[in-house]
């Protein structure tokens, strides 16, 4: 009895490490963010697991697609190739264009691509989605964190530069600056609201041609477009493609999971046991583009009416701050609709429903009549080779599938529904991340900086006083109302319309938002600003200053027990080696 017994747990626990070694490689630690890498798990550790596979783990299941008709995870030195993102924002992301698209390349465009034995990011898009959303999302993935960075820093040069002290730049701007109840006349040259907006602009186009840049794989350029030989070869290597780069960035739209390549490219990213992913909306590029847009017209009114009556009225200021946010919550709106659409998409996803361009053209290019090869078969032998030498991957079993007519295209389906739909609608749902809040806010760091040479005649502690102040507002407070825009769209958009089609419930919806958020902003800014302007002991600030901080660290969970420990333990394992 004690034997059998024994046997029976040793299966059992064979078993459970089996079934655990095939669903442990998904998406790992999941962060409440979108915009951001969906696991902060390092590249050592990937490659760690990558290289380190469970020994449960047999040789079917390892992910060495080698049929003769379908696709290879492994691609021979020459294939592999990338290219420059840098390549991908010139002419505002011209390649990009949904006119030109896939089907009209030349030779040309394969050249500029490289061969590489490493490839850091893997670009997962749609041809369907328009040019400059694209533009925009990839602009916010690797150029903005570096553009808002040089604009700071831009500012806080251009003040020192109008000091009195230093006198390179005039001043010619006349307002009146309160302080502890006094009100005192100074002038400020205002020159970082003029240049700093031109900096962050030209960094965030720019950025990846002015140190090296990232390379990144996009099947236009890296898989040759004229020659059938290497483009059935670069398309039978995706999987190895995949294999060899680090990141995938997934630039995402309501038309993601309806192209099949798209589909295929973030399962397989699954499959191979990869962890570490982008997830960007391009909506929400277009949604952080006017915020930012939005937050500098405020504050350049502001410049201006204080350059024309000497001091902007508390009435004007609440007025422009009442239309920016109802100008941030139509653009909040359209974003967080298109997100809503996730989970059903992902819900009742179906290979076979997916779109490919060489189906949707009926397998002859439209400009060369020759004929085009079909992936959608490629694709479907791949699914063959990977999903049928698995004995079990998921409540639904082989046998069960054996009386299906595509037992493999319904695992696909099944693991599409699972690990996807598990993994990425536990991103938060609507939250915005940190960073991305960060560079929203960069006009009132330019503003506030502009405006802060009065502090010149004043002590040390006013230095200290104002740059809690200006900190408190711009790592804080507008980084919480655009949190606040977006959460409060969500909800208003579920409780007040729903799945009811009403024009006037939308507007309805669309107004309490954007009043909510106002009174939630102006809150914000009195709970720092009097204490600021009335009060010349710093405790009021100081306090004011924290509630508002631990606000925001509770709301973006910006730290966290797990993020403290992860950061530990890799920097333990950079001190032993």
């Amino acid at each position: 009895s004690f034997r059998t017994a024994a046997v029976c747990f040793h299966a059992f626990h064979m078993k459970l490490g089996f079934t655990c070694a095939h669903l442990r490689p998904t998406f790992g630690d999941v962060i409440p963010e979108f915009g951001r890498n969906v696991t902060e798990s390092s590249t050592e550790e990937v490659e760690h697991r990558e290289s380190t596979p469970s020994r449960v783990t047999s040789a079917a299941m390892a992910p060495t697609m080698t049929g003769s008709n379908g696709l290879i995870s492994n691609v021979t030195e020459g294939l592999l190739r990338a290219v420059k993102v840098s390549m991908l924002t010139r002419d505002f992301g011209a390649k990009f264009s949904s006119d030109v698209g896939i089907l009209q390349v030349s030779a040309e465009d394969y050249d500029r691509s490289q061969s590489v034995q490493h490839i850091d990011d893997f670009i997962s898009h749609s041809w369907k989605t328009s040019r400059w959303a694209k533009f925009m999302a990839v602009c916010l993935v690797y150029n903005m964190t570096a553009a808002a960075a040089a604009s700071w820093l831009a500012a806080v040069v251009l003040l020192v530069l109008e000091l009195d002290s230093v006198s390179i730049l005039p001043r010619s701007i006349h307002f009146e600056a309160y302080h502890a109840g006094e009100i005192l006349h100074h002038t400020y040259g205002g020159w970082g609201m003029f240049l700093c907006p031109i900096i962050f602009l030209f960094v965030g186009v720019f950025w990846q041609d002015m140190h090296r840049p990232r390379l990144a794989f996009v099947d236009k350029f890296c898989i040759h477009q004229t020659d059938p030989r290497l483009k059935r070869a670069g398309i039978r290597g995706l999987a190895g493609f995949l294999r060899h780069s680090e990141r995938l960035v997934v630039l995402w739209t309501p038309a993601y999971f309806e192209r099949l390549w798209c589909a295929y490219e973030l399962a397989s990213w699954i499959y191979l046991r990869k962890s570490h992913i982008c997830f960007m909306p391009v909506s929400f590029a277009a949604l952080a583009g006017l915020c930012s847009l939005g937050l500098f017209a405020q504050v350049l009114t502001t410049l201006v009416a204080e350059a024309l009556m000497g001091q902007s009225p508390i009435w004007f200021v609440l007025l422009i701050a009442w239309i920016l946010c109802l100008l941030i919550t139509v653009p909040a709106r359209k974003h967080v609709l298109e997100l809503t659409q996730l989970p059903s998409q992902l819900s009742e996803f179906s290979v076979q429903k997916t779109h490919c361009l060489c189906c949707d053209v009926g397998h002859v290019h439209p400009q060369t009549s020759q004929a085009i090869p079909c992936d959608r078969a490629l694709v479907y032998d791949a699914l063959k080779e990977r999903y049928l030498k698995i004995p079990e991957t998921s409540e639904l079993s082989l046998s069960e599938t054996e009386e299906l007519p595509l037992p493999h295209l319904h695992f696909f389906d099944q693991q599409v529904r699972e690990r996807i739909n598990s993994h990425l609608l536990t991103m938060g749902g609507y939250r915005l991340s940190y960073r991305d809040a960060l560079i929203m806010s960069s006009p009132t760091f330019w503003y506030y900086v502009a405006r802060a040479t009065y502090l010149e005649s004043m002590p040390p502690i006013e230095w200290v006083r104002w740059a809690l102040f200006v900190a408190s507002l711009v790592f804080a407070a507008w980084p919480m109302v655009f949190e606040v825009i977006i959460s409060l769209t969500g909800y208003y958009e579920r409780v007040l319309v729903g799945s009811r089609e009403d024009n006037v419930l939308k507007t309805l919806a669309t107004l309490v938002t954007a009043s909510s958020a106002f009174c939630i902003a102006v809150s914000l800014w009195a709970l720092l600003a009097l204490p600021f302007f009335y009060f010349q002991s710093p405790l009021p600030l100081i306090l004011a200053s924290a509630i508002l901080g631990m606000l925001t660290v509770i709301r973006f969970r910006v730290f966290t027990w797990r993020k403290l420990r992860r950061f530990l333990s890799k920097k333990c394992l950079e001190f032993q080696g």
